[in-house]
């Protein structure tokens, strides 16, 4: 699908830069979770007009455990000041967003509810980005 799309292929180098990017792309779900955990706001706002609302609701529901925490290590590293419960507490904070569907709700609430423990992340470079 998007895959030969060149900016949908840079976003994935850089949301999971460890591996290909058609082996990223190769798993929807977790390039989707990836690009809400690690993404711009830019590059949520370009995926979703290439995938859809639907499969980002799907992806939500999908999102394999510990990519939370490693996005949490990732800025914790990066930025020493940073506070991942913070963080985690406006995931679960919904009174801002009164139209926010329950069923998103309920995935937000029950991924802050299965973090346990934010890993150290060795810091890798002084900026988030790329080379």
């Amino acid at each position: 699908m998007p895959s030969s799309d060149p900016e949908i292929v840079r976003i994935a180098r850089r949301v999971k830069w460890w591996e290909p990017a058609e082996e990223t792309l190769s798993d929807r779900d977790d390039f989707l979770c990836r690009v809400m955990n690690f993404g711009t706001w830019d590059d949520i706002v370009y995926v979703d007009q290439k995938y859809g609302e639907n499969a980002f609701r799907r992806a939500l529901s999908r999102c394999r455990a510990g990519v939370m925490e490693a996005a949490l290590g990732a800025a914790k590293a990066l930025y020493p000041q940073f506070n991942p419960a913070v963080s985690l507490k406006a995931l679960a904070y919904f009174d801002d967003l009164p139209k926010l569907p329950a069923e998103i709700r309920r995935s937000l609430t029950k991924a802050v509810a299965a973090v346990r423990q934010i890993p150290e992340v060795p810091k890798q470079s002084q900026s988030l980005v790329p080379g």
